[in-house]
């Protein structure tokens, strides 16, 4: 094995984006299943946190819309389909979460521990995602580019 192969090897931006979209799709649908198994009362929760950008209405809906976004955008990142709407689903989704963080932080929690615990992997896979969406799927995908 030579230098030039080693430098090869880790110049694969196409196999290296492949490695990201179905490590964090699969996060995402751990993330989502669970919502859906939650029935209506988790999908009401879920969609009442937009109330923080004074959307009060059709909580079940917009809940609904948030898990569906992690379980299906998930699926479509695994695949490599649609890869840039799946992101900005997932970019809203996550901009929701950070900011009920931010709005309502955890009750005994100090701000770093509450950023650190519960703002930053959202907001972190805010950026993930907008990152990929610029990048797009990669030569690895269902849908090229």
């Amino acid at each position: 094995m030579n230098l030039n192969s080693v430098k090869n090897f880790f110049m694969a931006r196409d196999f290296g984006l492949l490695i990201l979209r179905i490590s964090i799709g699969v996060l995402m649908i751990v993330h989502g299943v669970p919502k859906f198994l939650g029935g209506s009362k988790q999908m009401e929760w879920l969609g009442s946190q937009m109330a923080i950008f004074g959307i009060t209405f059709w909580p079940v809906f917009w809940g609904f819309m948030a898990a569906f976004s992690e379980v299906v955008g998930g699926l479509l990142l695994i695949v490599g389909f649609l890869v840039r709407p799946a992101c900005f689903f997932l970019i809203c989704t996550m901009i929701v979460a950070s900011a009920h963080y931010i709005a309502e932080p955890e009750k005994g929690l100090s701000a770093l521990e509450n950023f650190n615990f519960y703002i930053s992997n959202p907001l972190s896979l805010a950026f993930v995602f907008l990152s990929i969406m610029f990048m797009g799927p990669g030569r690895f995908s269902v849908q090229k580019d």
